[in-house]
């Protein structure tokens, strides 16, 4: 267990939680809902939080995911991409944050109190660790998975999963004090967990696409029958048209017969002429 001077271990909590929100807005970026109310009530919850953390470290993540679900989406439907990018940066951050430490405990070994360097240098590595994770997630297009699997809460329930027991398992070795006894078993531990979720994830997107797939072919078979029943009806009228138009030029034509009036005749075969042309356009 490595102890810090508690004004350096403060600010080390103030940077960490910065980055907790670097993270979440990296993946979160819709542009109507990020504006000056929700990012000044950001900035609070993240002080709210970090103070919180200060005092009770158990309900501080607790608190940033109701808090910014309740800031970008009060609404009784769930949004399932905004839990989801809330998740995934608490559960970067604690992921980063057992990196880092293992990483520090490599080269501190004495129970001195350690003061503001430590604090400096194990922020560092932390920043260092999320902006190499930020372009990950940006470089495997992590937005554009977490948008093919919004319409089942499945990821949502699978994060909520790994956050709770990473959670439960970090309280439990800070409660025991054995953090540096068991590093490489809690390393161990979430690589496993990340391979796992990832193949769950994996299968899920790959249920989604061909779920998507045959929405797509059902919407195109709908789209198609809509589209013939239309010329179907279309040619009813058109045969009709026809009907009607014979009729009317056949008691026309008669008509100038009886009264030999040839102009009228020769007017009706152009008209009749015409119309031919026109039905044999259009059938």
């Amino acid at each position: 267990m490595i102890y810090v001077e508690t004004r350096a271990y403060l600010l080390g909590i103030l940077l960490s939680w910065i980055m907790v929100f670097v993270i979440f807005f990296s993946l979160y970026h819709d542009q109507k809902k990020i504006n000056v109310k929700t990012i000044t009530a950001s900035v609070v919850l993240l002080f709210i939080c970090a103070i919180v953390d200060g005092l009770a470290d158990d309900w501080s993540f607790l608190l940033l995911i109701v808090g910014i679900y309740l800031i970008f989406d009060h609404h009784f439907k769930l949004n399932y991409f905004l839990l989801d990018a809330v998740l995934i940066s608490s559960i970067t951050i604690y992921i980063v944050d057992i990196v880092m430490s293992a990483i520090v405990m490599m080269f501190v070994h004495t129970q001195n109190t350690q003061g503001w360097g430590f604090t400096l240098i194990s922020s560092a590595i932390e920043w260092t660790l999320a902006i190499i994770v930020i372009f990950l997630y940006q470089k495997f297009d992590l937005v554009g998975f977490i948008n093919k699997t919004i319409k089942s809460p499945v990821m949502t329930l699978l994060l909520t999963y790994f956050f709770f027991v990473l959670s439960f398992f970090m309280t439990c070795i800070d409660h025991f004090q054995a953090y540096r006894k068991l590093i490489i078993g809690i390393l161990l531990f979430v690589v496993i967990q990340i391979i796992v979720l990832l193949l769950i994830f994996l299968i899920e997107a790959k249920r989604q696409k061909s779920l998507y797939q045959q929405q797509l072919s059902e919407e195109q078979f709908k789209n198609l029958k809509m589209y013939t029943d239309q010329l179907e009806r279309d040619q009813l009228s058109l045969r009709k048209f026809k009907h009607d138009y014979g009729n009317l030029l056949l008691s026309l034509r008669t008509v100038a017969d009886s009264d030999s009036d040839n102009a009228l005749i020769d007017s009706l075969n152009k008209l009749k002429v015409i119309l031919m042309i026109i039905l044999v356009m259009y059938l």
